[in-house]
């Protein structure tokens, strides 16, 4: 986490906090506080430094009204940017997903899915960031999201270990997994499925054409 502080941080007013009384401070960086709502009880809250990387928050935790369904650790960072998937998806009167990106450097930023029923947190899941906008890759009139969960080492110019894409697609269900489209478009690409998450053991001559399976322009 990255700190710069100035001497006009100290004339900035404390944050205080639901149930949490005034937000600590690091020698002269008080904490500030963001929150985003869906709709009229469904928020999101964090934190984060006066005078550092206003992009990066942490200590977040979602609520219902004032009751806590999930917090994440203290160390854990996020972003709240302008994004082409959806941040909150409502799937029934009682359910919902929130779908929040998980600043996780050096590595590729992830993505967060929580889904709520019943006021209960029922899945916590890691998918792909989607850098690119979503298209129609298997002609079934829906949009897919396209991405993959992380960077992989390449062992020389030519070579890569397998890592697959992943296809979501934003149903009534949820934002979930297409699980066929992911496997054809995994087989045009590798030659074969070899599942659903990077394989180190498993290392191939770089495929060709990877960027028109991310639609990446």
């Amino acid at each position: 986490m990255v700190l710069s502080c100035n001497s006009k941080v100290k004339d900035q007013a404390e944050i205080h906090h639901k149930d949490q009384g005034t937000a600590p401070t690091t020698d002269c960086c008080p904490l500030l506080s963001y929150s985003v709502s869906y709709g009229d009880t469904i928020s999101l809250e964090a934190v984060y430094y006066a005078g550092g990387e206003a992009d990066w928050k942490f200590k977040l935790r979602g609520l219902i009204g004032d009751k806590i369904f999930y917090q994440a650790d203290t160390l854990t960072e996020f972003e709240f940017n302008k994004t082409a998937w959806p941040k909150f998806k409502r799937i029934d009167r009682n359910t919902f997903q929130i779908l929040v990106e998980q600043n996780d450097r050096p590595f590729k930023n992830k993505i967060i899915r929580l889904t709520v029923k019943d006021g209960q947190l029922t899945d916590n899941v890691i998918i792909p960031h989607f850098d690119s906008p979503p298209k129609d890759f298997d002609n079934d009139g829906e949009l897919e999201y396209a991405g993959f969960l992380d960077f992989v080492e390449a062992f020389d110019p030519d070579t890569t270990l397998y890592n697959p894409i992943l296809y979501f697609e934003d149903t009534e269900s949820g934002f979930n997994l297409d699980t066929l489209t992911t496997i054809r478009m995994n087989r045009e690409i590798w030659g074969a499925f070899h599942g659903f998450e990077i394989r180190e053991d498993l290392k191939f001559l770089k495929p060709a054409g990877k960027e028109k399976y991310l639609n990446i322009k």
